[in-house]
């Protein structure tokens, strides 16, 4: 319901200047219906109203395009932040919504590892199987390597 917020705004924005422009249309026909004497009258609510009903709904679309374009800018950096923060080279990476795959690894959150102490780094549940039995850590992709972990 919540999801994608920004599009849902502009499309409550465009239904409501329709909305409103219609509603003012038939206002003003019905005004120009009843008498001669208001012809003008009706015309004026028809070009205003709907004049009114399209600048009012500019705000309106105009919020759900900021909140868009700051969920892309979010997204862009956070990419762009994971990137600069990769020590290792990987031949393929892929970035969708909060997670980023690398060599089919799903790095779901920006954190701590628990192996080497890195802090704010792209990490995620790994399970490492060694002579101290298996454990389950949230780890970098250096510790991911250097202790052949599994993707949980």
């Amino acid at each position: 319901m919540f999801n994608e917020i920004g599009k849902m705004i502009k499309g409550v924005a465009s239904a409501v200047c329709w909305i409103q422009i219609a509603i003012y249309a038939i206002v003003g026909v019905v005004i120009m219906a009843t008498t001669k004497e208001l012809v003008i009258v009706g015309l004026l609510i028809i070009v205003i109203g709907g004049l009114f009903a399209w600048l009012s709904s500019i705000t309106l679309y105009g919020f759900g395009e900021l909140i868009d374009k700051v969920c892309s800018i979010e997204k862009t950096i956070n990419v762009e932040k994971y990137q600069k923060q990769s020590t290792n080279s990987f031949s393929s990476e892929t970035f969708s919504g909060n997670s980023v795959s690398k060599n089919n690894v799903t790095h779901k959150y920006l954190g701590n590892c628990e192996m080497c102490n890195a802090e704010n780094i792209m990490v995620c549940d790994a399970k490492i199987v060694d002579d101290m039995g298996v454990r389950y850590r949230k780890v970098c992709d250096s510790c991911f390597e250097k202790y052949n972990c599994q993707e949980k």
